[in-house]
């Protein structure tokens, strides 16, 4: 896998759902997560596109991923990504309601885009996560 982080520039639509887009058949869910009250714990919870893309290898490709963001201090904790976010504005993202930051990772068989979103009182992240394979030439576009 690269160095987890890789601030995104030119693909920031692969951080939101792209329902009925040729994109979202490549998508095999996200992991949308939070820091909790205290901003040490993280919560997740899955939402599946394709579920049938969903096997025990993927699902541990996540894991890693997730974890590699963490030692990465993206998804450490509250503080820890407030800092991050602070020191890395190329990864910063305009969207309709406010700025967002956005990051990249990749395995041989997947893609995934974190999306940070500051709201009051925390972050909330999400994680798409796509097959390379299902989708390769749209990646670039």
């Amino acid at each position: 896998m690269d160095r987890p982080g890789l601030p995104l520039a030119r693909q920031p639509k692969f951080c939101f759902s792209q329902e009925g887009d040729a994109i979202d058949s490549a998508c095999v869910g996200h992991l949308r997560g939070d820091f909790g009250t205290l901003g040490k714990r993280f919560y997740t919870s899955w939402f599946p596109h394709n579920n049938a893309m969903k096997t025990q290898t993927v699902v541990t490709q996540l894991d890693d991923v997730v974890n590699a963001f963490r030692r990465e201090e993206i998804l450490a904790d509250r503080v820890s990504i407030q800092q991050v976010l602070r020191r890395i504005p190329q990864a910063v993202i305009q969207t309709q309601y406010r700025p967002e930051s956005a990051f990249r990772a990749e395995t041989e068989q997947t893609l995934f885009f974190l999306r940070c979103i500051p709201q009051k009182g925390g972050i909330i992240t999400s994680i798409y996560m796509y097959m390379t394979k299902k989708n390769r030439d749209s990646w670039e576009r």
